[in-house]
């Protein structure tokens, strides 16, 4: 059902569409990405209005328990609850301001491949978004008041950018975010439409190539046993990071798990 509608038409519990992932803050906030509406909502820590020790009944039947808000993505434009995306020249995104103004560009529909995915960085008070039509990773300040967007990732020339500037990259419908846990900060980005995997470093905000040969027609499955540069994926649609820095990436279209071992 849309968001904000019951299926009465009378109001009632807040409705998503296509909610693709949620991550915590350190605050316990939760940050849903609501990719059918186009929008990131929020579910902040002290928005019940009845303990979790109330009887259970009464817990379930409050209207206001885990209240759900808009965080970013505009206001809809009509009661079925469609939030605003970003024109095609990416002059309404709202980059530089505050995430209330932003707008995404998302697959909506019942049959939708699940994209917006959020990576948070909670050391940093950073939260990231896989804006996936618009061709970039998105980076939302939490620290500031209000909290700031801006592009982290993408939006650039240069396809193959290994060593240069994160925003001089050329994306293409990049589907997933995962931050490396070891404290460092860095990002990873699984580049869907390029078929291959990104790494971003937070120190020096440089990015490069950590598994397959972007391009747009550079898919195939090759390079099992050997660098993972050299290796192809074929629109691969997740990636995971463990605590050694392996990082596993779901290889849609090849319909495998392959696994990238640690930099040494």
């Amino acid at each position: 059902m849309p968001a904000g509608w019951n299926f009465d038409g009378l109001g009632g519990p807040t409705r998503f569409n296509t909610p693709a992932s949620a991550v915590r803050d350190r605050r316990g906030n939760w940050y849903v990405a609501d990719q059918g509406n186009a929008r990131i909502r929020i579910i902040r820590a002290d928005a019940d209005d009845l303990p979790e020790s109330a009887p259970f009944a009464e817990w379930v039947e409050s209207l206001r328990n885990n209240v759900v808000e808009s965080f970013g993505g505009g206001e809809p434009l009509s009661e079925s609850g469609t939030s605003r995306v970003t024109r095609p020249d990416y002059s309404d995104s709202g980059d530089g301001g505050p995430i209330s103004a932003a707008t995404f560009r998302v697959d909506v529909g019942a049959d939708a491949i699940p994209q917006m995915r959020l990576a948070i960085d909670v050391a940093n008070d950073r939260l990231y978004v896989a804006d996936t039509n618009n061709h970039r990773v998105r980076v939302i300040d939490l620290a500031s008041d209000p909290p700031a967007i801006d592009t982290y990732a993408g939006g650039g020339t240069d396809l193959a950018a290994h060593g240069v500037d994160a925003r001089q990259a050329s994306l293409r419908h990049p589907r997933d975010v995962d931050l490396v846990p070891d404290g460092s900060g860095d990002l990873i980005i699984t580049d869907t439409g390029n078929h291959c995997v990104r790494l971003v470093e937070r120190r020096s905000q440089l990015i490069r190539t950590i598994a397959g040969v972007c391009g747009e027609t550079s898919s195939g499955y090759e390079g099992d046993g050997g660098p993972a540069t050299s290796a192809q994926l074929d629109e691969p649609g997740g990636s995971g990071v463990a605590a050694d820095r392996t990082v596993y990436v779901a290889d849609t279209q090849n319909h495998r798990v392959r696994r990238v071992n640690p930099e040494r």
